[in-house]
């Protein structure tokens, strides 16, 4: 048994410090999208900005993808490798998924303390490694983030809902309220 929890610990360690060096990038200039508002990224608002209201925010996308349910947007971030994502459905913002990467703005529990106690704890795909998703429905706000090593990784915008709602959308339904122990 203590094989095998020291084996996780190292698995554990050992992804942490792989996901912090490739996340890593020097600073250069910081990006102008910063949380404005609890529920927007920069001047975009899920639910409220339009495709061309966010072209004409934002400028054109990096890449544009048509898709059934209307288009994806793609916004280059602070690494070279991961491009911030907006959905748009029916002429309208419906999903924003900004990447993380300046140190500055990265605490969990500063966010945390700063929207207060009103969040649910989600578990998805990389709960196994420690990764979590605290969502504020109600507010249109998740952060995709590790407790342990207090780094947020995403920030997720969407239009405010119950928790429920927010389930049984795309970008919620690979996760749950409760934990799922996985046995390989």
């Amino acid at each position: 048994m203590k094989r095998k929890l020291l084996l996780l610990f190292f698995v554990i360690s050992f992804l942490g410090i792989v996901v912090f060096v490739l996340l890593k990038k020097p600073k250069e200039s910081k990006e102008s999208f910063q949380v404005t508002d609890q529920k927007t990224w920069g001047d975009v608002s899920p639910g409220n900005t339009t495709y061309s209201e966010t072209i004409d925010i934002l400028g054109k996308p990096k890449k544009e993808e048509d898709t059934p349910e209307g288009k994806n947007l793609f916004y280059p971030s602070e690494n070279v490798y991961y491009d911030n994502e907006i959905k748009i459905e029916d002429d309208k913002v419906f999903f924003v998924k900004e990447y993380l990467f300046d140190e500055d703005v990265r605490s969990l529990k500063t966010k945390l303390s700063e929207l207060g106690n009103s969040y649910s704890v989600l578990y998805g795909p990389n709960s196994n490694s420690g990764i979590l998703l605290y969502v504020y429905s109600e507010k249109g706000v998740a952060f995709l983030a590790s407790p342990l090593s207090d780094l947020l990784y995403e920030v997720w915008y969407f239009s405010p809902m119950t928790i429920d709602s927010f389930l049984n959308q795309p970008f919620g339904e690979n996760y749950s309220l409760e934990e799922t122990q996985r046995i390989d």
